[in-house]
């Protein structure tokens, strides 16, 4: 093992055992921390045996592990932005949706004065 290895591992181990204890302590986004989980063992098992990488790497016809590595990481960048626009998106339409209600409300709601007033006539 190398100096990264061994200083990244026990980060990444205890980010798993983070997630694991997460996971037991509630069950809201499942999907998501089971996502995280199998993430971070992912990239545990990547880091640990990198000959894996070379090896799924050559098996699609790719030359080098880290240039299936940097594949993968733009592919995923590209979808995770267009995830991020996409619910950018619905959030400016739920908002705008939210404004016109309450202004429609609000203008439901205000007195109508049959007439003007006496002071806004003498001017």
């Amino acid at each position: 093992m190398n100096l990264f290895q061994l200083l990244t591992a026990p980060v990444l181990g205890l980010l798993c055992l983070w997630e694991i204890f997460r996971l037991c302590q509630q069950r809201t986004r499942l999907g998501l921390r089971l996502f995280r989980l199998s993430l971070w063992l992912a990239t545990g098992l990547a880091l640990l045996f990198p000959s894996y990488v070379q090896a799924v790497a050559a098996s699609l016809g790719i030359g080098r592990g880290a240039d299936a590595v940097l594949y993968l990481l733009v592919f995923a960048f590209l979808i995770v932005s267009w995830w991020f626009y996409a619910e950018n998106q619905r959030l400016r339409r739920d908002l705008t949706e939210l404004i016109r209600q309450q202004a429609i409300g609000h203008a439901q709601h205000r007195p109508r004065s049959a007439a003007p007033d006496e002071h806004e006539n003498s001017l």
